[in-house]
């Protein structure tokens, strides 16, 4: 069967506003590429600098480039009515459609065949070809990224006629080969694809703990762990690895969280999400629960869910385990931790966050049987909401416990009694309501009066208790340089000044507090130094955070990384000889929960009394996990308003005692 691979680049993301710039195609079987067609295009609007880095693409290539409808006859002549395949191939075909260009093929998209099939830490195109792909390789220009694609599906075919026979017999069940996009799964059972295809060994990266007031080296870390016996150690799920091949992550095993192959096979025919019933197949175990958690599954597929989930708790606890914040504090609300001898938490940042997030309570409003609370509940949602992403109602923080908005009171009252939950809780309750495009509104309901300081959790948890804690062992200084104002001028002159300074193999980290700096100091960094000689990386403008973080384990060159402080917490990049820390802006705010929303309604000097100590909370994390992970203790702040304000110096004064600010 032939098929054609589409790829476009384009100004930026908005089909509304942006314009097209190249478009590639090539045509293909089960077993080789037969034809190319590619083409830049004519355009009015300006190439924005970052897309010029991120494609290669400039002004002078697309000069005398055709105009989109001079190439248009061609294009549909060259794809004539093949499937088209592509990652996220609705983008593509949609952008094209806004320009007059209009394709009704049958649209193949790898994005969730790969979430299928594949086991990736990412699921963009550029990091699942570099995992699997040995062949083709994605620049962001258009031709490069269709090879690659193609090379990724024939990749997902033969891993799909690879599957255990269980899995593949389970996939005849449940898919129709009618639907062409299912039968797609199914020809790739029987038919002859590309075998001349490896997959390379994928190592993920290695956790390190520091007990509190002790300095060890990873190995003395892992030795240390294993002299733990029927231990859950808490941590961080983006650390999740081998402290010990005898550690496995333990997810958390509640009601509606885990998927049983009975289940599965009485149930599958009244599900119509034809994806998730996949997804499901390729990863159901006979022998053991399949975790939601571990079916890279999107909004919408979660909606079936619930016919083919177990009721009750399941348990396989063996020696020691990993487990999340998330799931360990929702583990501790339900009362269902597993018998151990000992908990150990490792506590980072974001512990906090995760533990008031793990103790809401979610209504699924999808699972609602009556129709006439449904209706009610849409209505409510049109009168008072925008369609389209996440949304918090101010009118609901006002009246939190919902004492004045009985109409709203009462909806909720009916949905926790059709979940079998009691209708009262919804009375001294903040309430949150949530709303995406692919999925079903969702309410949730969270006690006003929670812990935020960590020790005030230890006493509840009803085990044997060690907690450790990244060492501090000398003071960290916060230096504000000389002469250096609130200026992106001479912020980007000081920048450029230290990098000189950066030896062989060290690295310089740049910390911004917001994407739009970030895309400012890319771009002038990327003018103004030969990037040959370094590996630069900038969140949101070089590549997906995974692509960031990859690069960020394996690079050999110098390195300059600039990101926000909530990606160096979240994802703890891999800082290999970091010799410079710099922060360009103040990390002023608050978590993005409507928790903090209720909190600053509650007071009317949020600014100080919140704000500002979460702020100078936040600049210690930071401080602590370079000190942690680089054993740095001199990083520079660029903001001069942390001297030169009045409430900057109350940041000043609420920064943790291991900090020291001196100018």
């Amino acid at each position: 069967m032939q098929y054609i691979c589409l790829d476009i680049e384009c100004t930026g993301l908005d089909l509304r506003s942006e314009q097209i710039i190249e478009i590639a195609a090539a045509k293909f079987d089960n077993d080789k590429i037969i034809d190319t067609w590619q083409s830049f295009i004519a355009h009015d609007k300006e190439i924005p600098e970052n897309i010029q880095i991120l494609t290669g693409i400039t002004p002078d290539m697309t000069a005398n480039a055709p105009t989109l409808e001079s190439v248009k006859e061609g294009l549909i002549k060259f794809v004539a009515d093949a499937p088209i395949i592509g990652h996220n191939i609705n983008f593509d075909l949609n952008f094209l459609k806004a320009n007059n260009v209009i394709f009704e093929n049958l649209r193949v998209d790898t994005l969730p065949y790969s979430e299928m099939t594949l086991k990736s830490g990412s699921y963009s195109l550029e990091m699942l070809s570099k995992k699997f792909n040995q062949t083709y390789f994605p620049s962001h220009r258009a031709l490069d990224d269709v090879l690659a694609n193609i090379e990724l599906f024939w990749t997902i075919q033969k891993t799909i006629q690879q599957l255990p026979s269980y899995n593949q017999a389970i996939l005849e069940t449940v898919l129709n080969p009618a639907n062409p996009l299912e039968n797609i799964i199914l020809k790739s059972l029987t038919d002859s694809v590309n075998t001349n295809l490896t997959t390379p060994n994928y190592q993920l990266a290695q956790p390190i703990i520091i007990p509190a007031g002790q300095t060890h080296n990873q190995a003395e870390v892992k030795q240390l762990a294993k002299s733990y016996q029927n231990t859950l150690f808490v941590m961080d799920h983006n650390q999740f690895g081998d402290l010990d091949p005898s550690y496995e992550a333990y997810p958390i095993s509640g009601q509606n969280s885990y998927i049983s192959a009975e289940n599965f096979l009485n149930n599958h025919q009244k599900g119509t999400n034809w994806i998730l019933k996949a997804k499901i197949a390729c990863k159901l175990d006979p022998d053991k629960a399949t975790f939601l958690r571990n079916l890279n599954l999107r909004n919408q597929e979660y909606n079936e869910t619930h016919l083919y989930c177990s009721d009750g708790y399941s348990y396989e606890l063996k020696n020691n385990y990993q487990i999340s914040y998330y799931d360990f504090f929702k583990m501790l609300k339900l009362g269902v931790l597993p018998n151990v001898n000992e908990v150990v938490i490792l506590e980072q940042p974001y512990f906090i966050e995760e533990y008031i997030k793990s103790q809401e309570t979610k209504l699924y409003t999808h699972k609602i049987s009556d129709e006439v609370i449904q209706n009610q509940f849409q209505e409510f949602i049109e009168k008072n909401f925008e369609k389209g992403g996440y949304f918090r109602s101010d009118h609901l923080l006002e009246d939190p416990f919902l004492k004045h908005d009985q109409r709203l009171a009462n909806m909720i009252k009916a949905c926790l009694k059709q979940q079998n939950l009691n209708p009262n809780l919804a009375e001294n309750k903040l309430i949150s309501i949530s709303i995406s495009q692919n999925q079903a509104p969702m309410i949730k309901l969270l006690d006003h009066n929670l812990y935020l300081k960590s020790e005030d959790l230890y006493p509840h948890i009803p085990h044997k208790l060690s907690i450790f804690k990244p060492a501090i062992s000398s003071d960290i200084i916060l230096n504000h340089p000389k002469n250096i104002h609130n200026q992106s001028t001479e912020q980007i002159s000081f920048i450029l000044k230290q990098i000189k300074n950066i030896e062989n193999s060290n690295g310089i980290l740049i910390i911004s507090s917001n994407l739009q700096q970030i895309k400012e100091i890319y771009c002038e960094l990327h003018q103004s130094l030969d990037t040959d000689n370094y590996t630069l990386l900038a969140q949101n403008q070089s590549g997906s955070k995974s692509k960031i973080l990859e690069t960020m384990t394996n690079n050999q060159k110098p390195y300059i990384l600039i990101c926000t402080h909530h990606f160096l917490l979240k994802f703890q990049p891999k800082l290999n000889n970091l010799q410079i820390a710099i922060i360009t802006k103040l990390p002023i705010g608050l978590p993005t929960h409507y928790y903090y929303n209720y909190l600053k309604n509650q007071d009317q000097n949020q600014f100080m009394n919140l704000t500002l100590p979460h702020t100078a909370y936040t600049i210690g994390n930071i401080c602590q996990q370079l000190h942690y992970q680089n054993q740095i203790n001199h990083i520079d702040l660029l903001d001069d308003r942390i001297l030169s304000t009045s409430w900057g110096k109350t940041i000043a004064k609420h920064l943790p005692t291991y900090v020291q600010l001196q100018s």
